[in-house]
């Protein structure tokens, strides 16, 4: 008796939740969704829903996305972000772009694709930083400290500007070239190597460094 009492009382917290659950939704789906909502459902016997605009960790789940960020294209969106008057780290960039005769613009646009503007960024392959500087680089440009703002983005705009040299200023390859390597560049010809993740760099930093 006891036993069917629990599946009782599960049963009736279950189908609360549901209730509250599809009553959110419903508001939300009355309204436009002003930012990304998450769930996440616990382990626990009770099967408690969380939901939140601001996930604390992996196990939370996009729910809807912001339809108003949802509605914008990518490209617009991509311009949005540079039009700034408050990027992180400008006189830095500055500074770089001063030294190395590149300017400010591609360089902040290069910080965007490759960290997003996070000091602290590190890759899966290990490149670190703003500018996501491999080892190898830092100790080519002598970084001490590939998470001190000041000399990743000095390094990075340095290299950028050898690279440049290289391939008689151009940009594209310059860029693809940073990204894949320049043994890549040459491998194929002294062409944008056709790996979809060197494209879709060299595409977005150009996207960014144009608007």
């Amino acid at each position: 008796m006891r036993g069917l009492r629990h599946v009782f009382a599960t049963c009736l917290l279950y189908i609360d939740h549901m209730i509250r659950f599809i009553a959110l939704m419903a508001l939300i789906a009355a309204g436009t969704c002003r930012a990304d909502i998450y769930v996440r459902t616990t382990d626990t016997e009770d099967g408690e829903i969380s939901l939140t605009n601001l996930p604390a960790d992996s196990a939370y789940m996009l729910l809807i996305a912001d339809q108003e960020k949802a509605a914008t294209p990518r490209q617009e969106r991509d311009e949005i972000e540079l039009d700034s008057d408050k990027l992180p780290y400008d006189h830095l960039v500055k500074q770089a772009a001063a030294s190395t005769q590149l300017e400010p613009a591609l360089i902040h646009a290069m910080i965007a694709v490759e960290s997003g503007h996070q000091a602290k960024a590190r890759s899966i392959k290990g490149a670190q930083g703003l500018m996501q500087l491999m080892p190898d680089t830092s100790k080519a440009y002598a970084v001490n400290d590939p998470y001190n703002p000041a000399q990743n983005i000095l390094a990075g705009a340095r290299y950028l500007k050898s690279l440049l040299t290289l391939y008689g200023g151009d940009l594209s390859l310059a860029l693809a070239a940073y990204n894949a390597g320049p043994q890549n560049v040459n491998r194929y010809g002294r062409q944008i190597p056709p790996f979809t993740e060197t494209r879709n760099y060299v595409a977005r930093v150009l996207r960014k460094y144009r608007s």
